[in-house]
């Protein structure tokens, strides 16, 4: 690693990491509904495409993933609303199907 290049990874074969996210459930404790937590995903997600990798995510049963509403930025509780790097991940409309 220099300063020159700071991306360790090799171009030519680029490492691959997979995430796993939570399908959407209910919650046995509250009954709410419930899916994998925002800055989970966002903050390594962010981190490893910056390093070089090549990053590709999976949900145990397949299809769609939810984010848990407590922490999306958006959410009206206000919960994760200083966490900027979920915020700009958020719109993203095809980064899970």
């Amino acid at each position: 690693m220099s300063l020159r290049d700071p991306n360790p990874v090799s171009k030519q074969a680029r490492k691959r990491i997979a995430i796993v996210l939570a399908n959407p459930a209910t919650s046995t404790t509250t009954g709410w509904p419930v899916g994998f937590w925002w800055s989970e995903l966002t903050h390594p997600y962010y981190a490893f495409v910056e390093a070089g990798y090549e990053v590709e995510l999976f949900s145990p049963r397949g299809g769609a993933c939810q984010g848990d509403a407590m922490s999306d930025p958006r959410d009206a509780s206000g919960y994760s609303e200083h966490d900027l790097i979920s915020m700009g991940f958020v719109p993203t409309p095809s980064w899970c199907s």
